[in-house]
């Protein structure tokens, strides 16, 4: 079974499009080796209860296509 780590990097300021640009030209951050993968859409189906008892409890529980 695959193990899935996600991180969000939020962007803020007057050009994004620019730091993002910057960012890309690093070969590394800190421990971390970046590569480029080109463009992905994802499609992500998220599942609770009516309840939403899981996302109470920080449990996302979703279906992801590509």
């Amino acid at each position: 079974m695959a193990t899935e780590i996600e991180t969000t990097l939020v962007v803020l300021g007057d050009e994004p499009q620019n730091f993002m640009k910057e960012l890309s030209a690093h070969k590394a951050i800190g421990p971390y080796q970046l590569t480029s993968r080109g463009i992905k859409v994802f499609t992500d189906t998220y599942f609770d209860t009516a309840e939403r008892s899981l996302s109470g409890r920080g449990i996302a529980l979703r279906t992801r296509d590509t």
